[in-house]
């Protein structure tokens, strides 16, 4: 496997390229230092984005990514793992963020009432598939084990990206 790191101001983007697949792992921001033309060409047909470190995204980032995605899924297939919170948040007010690209995982916010604290849970499309298509979010049991965790947000708006054929 080989790997590359370019770094976009406050973006970094760690690209890894097998025989089969390129990953590219972003992490920072999603931001006006972003530029979808600096990003190398994937040469494999399957391009997957882990998008679990993104922590802001402006809209001018957003612009960019989109431009990306449309222009790429023309000779690849897309795939979004991983994806954080942030990047949630602009896939349902920009829906052409997601493009043709498929869901494979994404976080999702719960709160323990007991705990008084905020978490993430991950989110796999294959195995939370039945609930996630009606925008009901999963239960999971906190981790200090005595309670289940509230879902922390809207789960009709929170889900809406998710586009199931």
């Amino acid at each position: 496997m080989l790997e590359k790191t370019i770094q976009l101001d406050k973006l970094t983007i760690i690209i890894q390229t097998s025989e089969t697949e390129t990953r590219f792992i972003l992490s920072g921001q999603l931001s006006e230092s972003f530029d979808q033309r600096e990003i190398p060409k994937a040469k494999t047909s399957t391009v997957i984005f882990d998008l679990a470190e993104v922590n802001y995204v402006s809209s001018v980032g957003i612009r960019e990514w989109v431009l990306l995605v449309n222009h790429w899924s023309k000779h690849h297939k897309l795939y979004y793992e991983r994806c954080s919170i942030y990047f949630v948040d602009q896939m349902n007010m920009v829906p052409d963020c997601l493009g043709p690209a498929k869901m494979s995982s994404f976080f999702a916010p719960y709160f323990c009432e007991l705990c008084n604290s905020e978490t993430t849970r991950l989110l796999k499309i294959k195995e939370h598939l039945d609930t996630v298509k009606n925008s009901r979010a999963p239960t999971f049991i906190c981790d200090c084990g005595k309670t289940e965790l509230e879902f922390d947000a809207l789960e009709d708006s929170y889900f809406s990206f998710l586009k199931f054929k």
